[in-house]
């Protein structure tokens, strides 16, 4: 994650490497084995320094984002990058099911060696069935069961008694812990052990039994499960963002939308972010000499950027006291529809634009007039809006 990839990548485009370079990589890798934590570790490090400074080894530069909030999907408020949590536990869930519904060599070793992902581990066991375990339990809840005359499950450990195993219904002894639920299965009937409570016995009973062949082990009730599936259940705890949509909308850049995230979460490295870490800035505003710099001052408190913002967006006068970012965009997703799409990029466009003429200012001396800077967003937004279906409806507006 070095030379040309630093060079010539912008953040959204090392945004875009690690998701579908680096991270297919890691993939792959987990399919063979368990990450150590220290390994875990130091590609969480390398990955936020890459995606933030463009040089993997910048360890030691301040980082305003944690790589925890980046690797979140879209809606709960993230960059859409998998953790490798995540993609250990999606990686998982899928080798259960091969376990239960494919009849490979893996499948076939794993149920002889250990029965079953429910069985109480064996403090002897690979680090891997352990971790296996661990997923089975916690998602235990997704994992649902069909019951076939075939049905290679365990009668005594897996959970297809209604959500419950026999032998947590039991609690005590059972001779046949490795037996499986077809040899109970008669001409399509159940046959229990003669053994049991009367109560269990007439509970399996009740329990449907399919005369169709088919996959035993479902997911919520699907009968596949997929990749996506496995990880929307490993965020499921996560409240989602209430303003993801106003972002990450139909028509959303990657590269000015990546902005507007670091602008809401407070990613953003401005003189009051810095200065409430100890690290020296210039507090006043480089736009408009007039006021502390902060976000909400920048987007669009700055007599610069709301100039900017009214050109590009007139019906901007109409509030009542100038808006921050997010009061803006909730704003606009109330507008009429034909034009709610436009508004959400040009804003988020101009952002960007914003924030590129604050740093250039800061860095280089390079000082544009805001009406420069108007006609650079209002290029940047053409050259994306001429591409839509309905833009000669939006022509009058740009």
């Amino acid at each position: 994650m070095s030379g040309w990839k630093a060079n010539l990548l912008s953040l959204a485009g090392r945004l875009q490497y690690l998701k579908f370079t680096i991270l297919n990589s890691i993939a792959y890798w987990i399919r063979g084995s368990i990450l150590p934590k220290s390994v875990y570790k130091f590609i969480k490090k390398c990955s936020s320094a890459f995606l933030f400074f463009g040089d993997s080894e910048a360890n030691k530069k301040l980082r305003m984002v944690s790589w925890d909030k980046v690797c979140k999907p879209k809606k709960l408020g993230g960059l859409g990058i998998h953790s490798i949590p995540a993609i250990q536990f999606a990686y998982i869930c899928s080798v259960i099911f091969r376990m239960y519904n494919g009849c490979s060599p893996l499948a076939a070793w794993l149920k002889l060696q250990y029965i079953s992902p429910w069985k109480p581990v064996n403090p002897q066991s690979s680090p891997f069935w352990k971790e296996l375990c661990k997923v089975a339990a916690d998602a235990r809840n997704a994992f649902h069961f069909s019951l076939t005359t075939t049905s290679p499950l365990s009668f005594y450990w897996d959970p297809w008694c209604r959500g419950h195993s026999v032998a947590n219904m039991l609690q005590g002894h059972f001779s046949g812990h490795n037996a499986e639920v077809q040899e109970f299965i008669c001409s399509g009937n159940w046959a229990p052990p003669v053994n049991l409570p009367d109560a269990i016995a007439d509970m399996i009973k009740s329990i449907h039994i399919s005369a169709s062949p088919g996959p035993c082990l479902l997911w919520n009730n699907l009968k596949v499960g997929s990749f996506s599936l496995f990880i929307k259940e490993f965020y499921s705890s996560t409240p989602p963002s209430p303003w993801h949509h106003l972002i990450w909308h139909k028509h959303s850049v990657m590269k000015f939308s990546v902005f507007t995230w670091l602008s809401v979460i407070g990613g953003l490295k401005t003189a009051d972010a810095l200065i409430s870490r100890n690290i020296p800035a210039i507090p006043e505003c480089p736009l408009c000499s007039s006021a502390l710099e902060n976000t909400n001052h920048l987007f669009f408190e700055c007599n610069y950027s709301f100039f900017i913002l009214t050109k590009l967006i007139p019906f901007a006068h109409t509030f009542f006291l100038r808006p921050n970012i997010l009061q803006l965009l909730e704003w606009i997703n109330d507008q009429d529809p034909n034009v709610r799409q436009l508004y959400f990029l040009t804003t988020c466009c101009s952002i960007y634009f914003i924030w590129k003429e604050r740093n250039g200012r800061r860095f280089g001396g390079v000082f544009n007039s805001s009406s420069t800077t108007v006609l650079t967003i209002k290029k940047a937004i053409f050259s994306k809006v001429s591409k839509w279906k309905n833009y000669e409806k939006l022509q009058v507006l740009l």
